[in-house]
């Protein structure tokens, strides 16, 4: 571990990373693996897990009991379990879901991403599985490159949750504020060595907090109360929690355990307290920690509680599926804050800590932590650099979108493929640009709308609710479908001064339109395709821009 205080930033080229979205659902002897959104487009597998497909999720839970049993030699709650090889268990979950059409698929969007220096995001959606997500996915082992995925930074694996929830805009912060919780209730078994968990936390961050890249604020008191108080004085960037968690199995209900006014314990349910932490906008991150020697079940319910988390706006969590260990807890948190300091995506940050673990020769630590995410990428915060330009992007005089090859501005060629989407500034009283033979294109000015394209956006919104009364939609889906197309449309219409439309909010709500209800593509296609709206896109940057290109601008 670096102690130095004067650590220089990084120089190694961070990566940007593609979502290759991965939904299992149960099917007719077993599961069906669907790859619903990559950059090389989608794929479909029958699959059967190496397991009883009617297992239960206690049984499916004890799988990572026997992995745990693998190095430490025990079992949870003095069960019996046979010890099992996370390497063996990760090639047979490996083999099970990318032996077929799904590994071709991975393979190819692998060289696609290598060829343009990024990484390719696994975003596991377990929604329609629920069972599947007591599983650690974390060991997926690959033998044809000999490595597990998520140790390797072209390939990390999330656990995703498509909401359709607004997202907070992205902040420049320096340092990152840090609020730790460690409840220790007297009740409550085992106990925590507050002074020495502390200790351990400051050893590990030292460096971090020399250097002004992390400040660390300490909670006086482990209750709901003094959290709530703490959090009126922020803001905070990242909350911190290291205690216990509980399950109830037959509510299926869950929560951290805190500490009353007396010290004793106080059950919180994940509802509580993801209602209070949904106040505070700038919180991008919870990072919960299940002491050494907690119980396994405990893992369940750090998963359950990161859900509800999400749920009430918090874009990511990280929460523990096993205890861990006192050294790999320090090596953990060094690295991962310290990489999120260095402006690393939040699952390139894991990746690090991971790595770190492994290089002590930990046989299956670095998979403890699951990252759990709703956001489209890893980035919670931007850079001064990358707000200077998402405000000259926002603030520019014109914007011109164009389709085709061969664009030309001001004798400058954009376009490079044909029926590319391109969209760029130009100078205030700009009147043409040229385009290839059979393309079309637009020019306007920024700013409010005309009449026309307004009632253009009000007449394709008209059509897209008027299709989810056909019958060959799911009621279900319907209703949600309704719901995220009046926040696409708040989003769409933002393009008055001072008005900031989310590209996170405009992407995630499209990609989950064009993933569950196909009856709407066309409509959608024609939505986007609006000049209107293709100024909307500009103003909210690059990323819708590329999300635009990718899921629409080929069709």
């Amino acid at each position: 571990m670096s102690t130095s205080s004067n650590a220089p930033p990084p120089t190694r080229m961070l990566k940007n990373y593609e979502n290759f979205d991965l939904s299992i659902e149960p099917a007719t002897g077993g599961y069906r693996a669907q790859v619903i959104t990559s950059p090389v487009g989608q794929a479909s597998s029958l699959v059967m897990l190496p397991f009883d497909p009617s297992a239960t999720p206690d049984q499916l839970q004890r799988i990572g009991g026997a992995i745990r049993a693998y190095q430490f030699g025990l079992a949870d709650d003095a069960e019996k379990v046979t010890p099992l090889d996370p390497q063996h268990f990760g090639t047979q979950l490996f083999d099970a879901i990318f032996g077929g059409a799904i590994g071709v698929s991975l393979r190819r969007n692998l060289d696609l991403v290598r060829q343009r220096n990024a990484g390719l995001r696994i975003r596991l959606r377990l929604d329609e599985a629920p069972e599947l997500a007591a599983l650690p996915w974390e060991y997926l082992f690959d033998t044809t490159s000999q490595r597990f995925l998520v140790l390797s930074d072209e390939t990390p694996i999330v656990r995703y949750l498509a909401l359709p929830l607004a997202e907070a805009p992205l902040q420049t912060v320096r340092p990152l504020r840090l609020l730790v919780m460690m409840a220790d209730a007297s009740d409550v078994w085992p106990r925590l060595n507050v002074a020495e968990e502390r200790a351990r936390l400051q050893v590990a961050l030292s460096d971090l907090v020399q250097r002004g890249d992390i400040e660390i604020t300490w909670l006086t008191q482990a209750t709901l109360q003094e959290l709530q108080r703490t959090l009126r004085h922020g803001p905070f960037h990242l909350f911190h929690f290291i205690g216990h968690g509980w399950f109830d199995a037959n509510t299926q209900n869950n929560g951290l355990i805190l500490e009353n006014e007396q010290g004793l314990g106080e059950p919180v349910d994940a509802q509580r307290l993801g209602v209070l932490l949904h106040n505070h906008p700038t919180l991008r991150l919870a990072f919960l920690n299940a002491c050494e020697g907690a119980r396994l079940v405990e893992g369940q319910a750090l998963g359950g509680v990161a859900h509800h988390l999400m749920q009430q706006g918090l874009p990511a969590v990280i929460a523990m599926q096993f205890p861990v260990s006192d050294q790999a807890a320090i090596t953990l948190a060094h690295e991962f804050y310290g990489a999120l300091a260095d402006h690393y995506p939040v699952d390139a940050a894991l990746t690090e800590a991971r790595v770190a673990i492994y290089g002590q020769k930990s046989v299956m630590e670095w998979g403890t932590p699951v990252l759990f995410m709703r956001a489209p990428d890893g980035n919670l915060w931007q850079t001064e650099q990358e707000e200077t330009m998402s405000k000259e992007n926002q603030t520019g005089p014109g914007i011109v979108s164009g389709v085709g090859s061969g664009i030309d501005i001001g004798g400058f060629s954009i376009g490079g493929n044909a029926r590319d989407i391109v969209i760029g500034t130009v100078g205030a009283g700009a009147k043409n640009a040229v385009v290839g033979q059979g393309n079309r294109q637009t020019i306007y000015e920024s700013g409010a709308p005309v009449p026309d394209d307004q009632q253009a956006l009000e007449e394709h919104f008209a059509r897209l609710f008027a299709l989810l009364n056909s019958p060959t939609i799911d009621p279900r889906k319907a209703g949600r479908a309704e719901s995220n197309l009046e926040t696409l449309k708040a989003e769409l219409t933002k393009v008055a001064d001072g008005e900031t439309p989310s590209a996170t909010t405009i992407t995630r709500l499209g990609d989950w339109l064009l993933d569950n209800v196909p009856e709407l593509t066309q409509a959608l296609t024609e939505l986007f395709g609006l000049p209107t709206v293709a100024k909307v896109l500009g103003k909210a940057g690059d990323a819708a821009v590329q999300w635009w290109k990718g899921r629409l601008g080929k069709r």
